[in-house]
């Protein structure tokens, strides 16, 4: 009676000791799983920075080009009094310089 009642608590320590190491098991698992799930979300935000990071170089390129027109054309805005003033001398060589610049700035379509 008593080899039985030992068999059976030996076969229950044996269950016990299964089930505890299939807890272990799925335990691991999940582990492994988390990690890789961590993993893809560090590489997909990296992704993501390297994008914002290119969008923000095209940007700065955009705006230091369109500064540089700005500039430009305020540069010709303040010239424009300028060359009106020669347009009206009495001297030639002024109006044709004064035209000259008109010409220049209708072909480059200013």
């Amino acid at each position: 009676d008593e080899d039985k009642m030992s068999d059976d608590e030996e076969e229950e320590k044996e269950s016990e000791d299964d089930e505890k190491e299939e807890e272990e098991d799925i335990l691991s698992q999940a582990e492994k799983e988390v990690t890789a799930s961590q993993k893809l979300e560090k590489k997909q935000d990296q992704e993501k920075i390297n994008e914002l990071k290119q969008k923000e170089k095209e940007l700065k390129v955009k705006y230091n080009y369109l500064s540089g027109c700005i500039g430009l054309i305020e540069e010709i805005h303040g010239c424009i009094p300028y060359i009106v003033n020669l347009l009206g001398s009495k001297n030639i060589g002024d109006v044709q310089e004064g035209i000259k610049f008109f010409v220049v700035a209708n072909n480059f379509k200013i």
